[in-house]
């Protein structure tokens, strides 16, 4: 899981990090946000895939197999 108290971190080190260029962009907070909401909806996705996929195996399938 994503430790929020990273995020602080790394918001004041990419701003640093974007200061020494002429052209930057200022960081906002959503850009983390946004990051940690697309990364749990992905791992949430990733796991419900693999449960569904294990309730509607045949166990017996698998057992023969082995």
């Amino acid at each position: 899981m994503l430790r929020l108290s990273v995020c602080p971190v790394a918001w004041y080190l990419m701003g640093k990090f974007l200061e020494g260029y002429q052209y930057h962009m200022d960081l906002s907070a959503d850009i983390f946000v946004v990051t940690a909401v697309v990364v749990v909806v992905i791992s949430l996705l990733t796991v419900i895939f693999q449960v569904a996929r294990a309730a509607v195996a045949n166990p017996v399938d698998a057992l023969r197999n082995e």
